[in-house]
């Protein structure tokens, strides 16, 4: 009799230690899909802040995303005392290419501009559709010689495509402006656009470069 009793406990120690050990495994695989379910949730929150920031035309920043991250990059750069370019571009004679050509030409327009600044502006620094037919790009440790360089690439890419209708020959006028220390995006928008006059003033399809103060 007292070795069967013996066994009794021990089968019931066994099997509560069993009962035990699948509610701690089930305990540990909710934690596991709860973390995995989290990280899915981060990554998809992540994922639409990320579209919702992109032109959908161009494939650059739209104008929030721009600001938001262009902001972020001066600051950056301000800290490190690193220069900073600021460019803005506008399509020449735009609303001319929509009403001769239709909308439909006028997006491919878009689209390839957006293209050559994906292919032209490297990853590290800012680049964003801000208006209609405006486009603007922050440059990071560049020097004034070498930001005019980049819009000047930009600039000739664009001259020399070729579209579906033989008499459409788009360009594009480039504002430039170096940052000052502490400078705002703001302002620096704003002597960039200065720029940007100048060369819609002197015959469009050029760049120029505000004057340092």
């Amino acid at each position: 009799m007292v070795e069967n009793s013996g066994s009794t406990a021990s089968q019931y120690l066994d099997s509560k230690y069993a009962l035990f050990s699948q509610s701690l495994s089930a305990i540990l695989l909710i934690a596991i899909d709860l973390t995995l379910l989290m990280v899915l949730m981060r990554d998809t929150v992540e994922a639409a802040n990320s579209i919702a920031e992109i032109d959908p035309l161009s494939q650059v920043h739209n104008r929030g995303g721009f600001n938001e991250r262009a902001k972020l990059a001066l600051e950056r750069s301000q800290k490190r005392r690193h220069e900073v370019a600021f460019l803005l571009f506008d399509l020449d004679h735009f609303k001319l290419i929509n009403d001769r050509f239709g909308h439909a030409t006028g997006d491919r327009v878009i689209e390839k501009f957006g293209e050559i600044l994906r292919l032209v502006i490297s990853d590290r620094n800012v680049a964003g559709r801000i208006g209609g037919e405006e486009f603007a790009v922050l440059l990071e440790n560049l020097t004034a010689p070498a930001a005019r360089d980049v819009a000047e690439t930009i600039r000739l890419a664009l001259a020399n495509t070729r579209f579906d209708e033989p008499d459409l020959h788009a360009t594009v006028s480039i504002g430039i402006a170096m940052a000052e220390p502490f400078e705002s995006l703001h302002t620096l928008c704003e002597k960039a656009d200065i720029a940007l006059y100048r060369a819609k003033r002197s015959g469009r399809n050029r760049t120029a470069v505000t004057e340092p103060t």
